[in-house]
């Protein structure tokens, strides 16, 4: 699974509003802090951005890949976990 697949399946998991689903995304340092409130923030924000504009480049780094958004920005580090990728930081919110 690319990057983007992986945030676009993410995206998907916020706008349905699957807070397990979010969680399980994430590394274990990073679950509990998503919390209700910072989903539903997480769904008006995400309402006006393209995921083309979250995910512009994927630069490989020891251990994962960092996901640039198309401003120059960096979104997220993922890293390997389990049976693909984790989110080393709450990037949607």
């Amino acid at each position: 699974m690319t990057a983007k697949d992986f945030i676009a399946t993410q995206i998907a998991a916020i706008e349905r509003g699957d807070l397990a689903a979010v969680k399980a995304g994430l590394t274990e340092r990073h679950r509990d802090k998503v919390t209700g409130e910072r989903l539903t923030r997480a769904q008006q924000e995400l309402a006006s951005i393209t995921l083309d504009e979250l995910v512009d480049a994927e630069l490989p780094v020891e251990g994962g890949v960092k996901v640039m958004m198309k401003n120059g920005r960096t979104l997220t580090t993922l890293v390997a976990g389990g049976s693909g990728w984790l989110a080393d930081t709450l990037w949607f919110a």
